[in-house]
């Protein structure tokens, strides 16, 4: 009989300088994949030091006989070990098929967790006293808005489209957006005019954000607030202006959810780009590449030279100088020949 533990569990080959070292198999790890307790302590001990007689693993693991042989005869029924009766020792086999069943297992159980939970709310919500269309609208209170949003942010797998149309309705990225952001899920805001005009949201939420990927476009003015998710679900803002209290309508599939990103779509295509990001064309000064940005946001002289730190007079000689070498004599003839040579 082999009393001689292993080193670790399943040991693999050593990996080189800088390669992360190989997870060690748990109690937590098996039970995710289906085992009960004392299976999985069974089989954390065959691995350790099987094969090994049913009766040492009852000592062992401090059970009876008889609970100790029901426990390997149910991973014998999963493919994970074999042995254990007729005086056979208790040992583990290649658990490579096993496991793939119990994946899979697991994943189906998830799967109808899933659509039980589904059904349960929409039972829920039939039984409640409110008018038709309980399921397409949902009203959300000022104190539930955060969370709703990130509830949100973590469901998001491929787009998220945003409005924003004063600065008090959003925070900089957050930690769930900044992790959708890595993990290749688009987001494209539109920003008011208001919004960037603003120097302390420029620098502490604009900004960040179009460093992180988010692509960012400026209109004059936006009507309100506004989420989309998927294109399967909206938060839509009821209150004007940047009130401290404020309610939000969730929008399921509907009529409405389709009109709110048409609407997205149609303000971003008629909206100025933002480029905060990317190397310096070697044309430019990075004090002319900021101006260029700035002035593409629709910002005013006057809040573009207080953004710089830089008066007028010093604005408008930049400006001057950069409608001299592009030829033009309006900042929307400059704005429009910067775009044409890769400037912004």
């Amino acid at each position: 009989m082999r009393q001689d533990p292993a080193p670790g569990l399943w040991p693999r080959p050593s990996h080189g300088k800088g390669s992360p070292a190989p997870t060690r198999l748990s109690e937590r790890h098996l039970r995710t994949l289906g085992l009960k307790g004392l299976e999985a302590r069974t089989y954390l001990h065959l691995l350790e030091c099987g094969p090994v007689p049913v009766t040492a693993i009852a000592d062992a693991l401090h059970v009876g006989v008889s609970e100790a042989r029901g426990a390997v005869d149910r991973l014998a029924q999963r493919g994970l070990a074999c042995g254990g009766r007729h005086g056979q020792d208790a040992e583990p086999v290649e658990p490579s098929s096993a496991l793939q069943c119990l994946t899979q297992e697991r994943t189906v159980d998830v799967l109808q967790a899933q659509v039980a939970a589904e059904n349960a709310y929409r039972n829920y919500r039939q039984h409640m006293p409110a008018a038709g269309h309980e399921d397409a609208f949902e009203v959300i209170a000022d104190v539930q808005i955060s969370e709703r949003i990130e509830q949100a942010e973590r469901s998001a797998r491929h787009e998220v489209l945003r409005f924003v149309p004063h600065p008090a309705d959003h925070e900089p990225p957050s930690r769930f957006a900044t992790a959708l952001l890595t993990q290749g899920v688009l987001h494209r805001v539109v920003y008011a005019k208001a919004a960037v005009e603003d120097s302390a949201y420029y620098r502490e939420a604009v900004r960040p954000g179009v460093a992180l990927g988010i692509q960012a476009r400026v209109v004059s003015a936006l009507p309100t607030e506004l989420r989309i998710y998927d294109g399967r679900c909206a938060l839509l803002g009821l209150t004007a202006g940047a009130r401290r209290q404020r309610q939000m309508l969730m929008v399921r599939e509907s009529g409405l959810l389709s009109a709110l990103h048409e609407l997205f779509e149609l303000a971003w295509h008629s909206a100025f780009p933002m480029h905060a990001t990317g190397p310096c064309p070697p044309q430019l000064t990075p004090m002319e590449r900021r101006i260029l940005e700035l002035m593409s946001t629709g910002m005013t002289d006057e809040h573009i030279a207080r953004r710089l730190d830089v008066s007028r007079r010093t604005l408008s000689r930049y400006m001057e100088r950069l409608a001299h070498r592009t030829g033009t004599t309006t900042r929307f003839q400059l704005a429009l020949a910067a775009s044409r040579r890769g400037w912004l």
